[in-house]
């Protein structure tokens, strides 16, 4: 049985992990590849949740990185991205292959409430009523005034109250 004489190894880092976009907008993502191993890499791909995000790399290096952006436009929902990476190392592509993953949330954030400011009602003073005239306020069971009875009563106060007076004191 063969195997690996080598150590490839693929680190995968996308920034940002997690990020909040509004309802129909777009997600931004900055993906970096990296040849973290001790073999050269070829054939290197980037396979996403998101078919925008997928990417041919090609060769890398020991050491060398490769970074790109993609985007997932029109996002209406919460979403988990996935980025996996592959490549085959040079010394020997068929026993000798590299992986590595990350992954990213993208999130919908309810669109924040407003709530209308709050008007509080002028305060207005209530009418002086000149002592003696009627209130408006009943007894219970008192008996009811025909309209016409009410129109007599409330012209005689007008007048009453349009008039001027004068207080007779008594002397003794």
């Amino acid at each position: 049985e063969q195997s690996c004489t080598t150590n490839p190894e693929l680190i995968v880092t996308v920034v940002p992990e997690d990020q909040d976009v509004p309802v129909d907008g777009d997600a931004s993502f900055q993906v970096t590849v990296t040849n973290s191993g001790d073999d050269d890499l070829q054939n290197v791909t980037v396979d996403s949740s998101l078919g925008s995000c997928d990417k041919d790399i090609g060769a890398l290096a020991v050491g060398e990185e490769s970074s790109y952006s993609c985007t997932a436009e029109g996002v209406n929902t919460d979403i988990n991205v996935s980025f996996v990476a592959d490549g085959q190392g040079v010394s020997d592509p068929d026993f000798c292959v590299a992986s590595g993953n990350a992954a990213s949330t993208v999130g919908n954030p309810p669109p924040p409430t407003t709530t209308p400011p709050t008007t509080t009602p002028a305060t207005t003073a209530a009418p002086r009523i000149p002592s003696g005239v009627p209130t408006g306020t009943a007894e219970a069971n008192a008996p009811l005034l025909p309209f016409a009875a009410l129109a007599v009563l409330a012209v005689g106060v007008l007048g009453v109250a349009a008039g001027s007076y004068q207080v007779a004191r008594k002397r003794r």
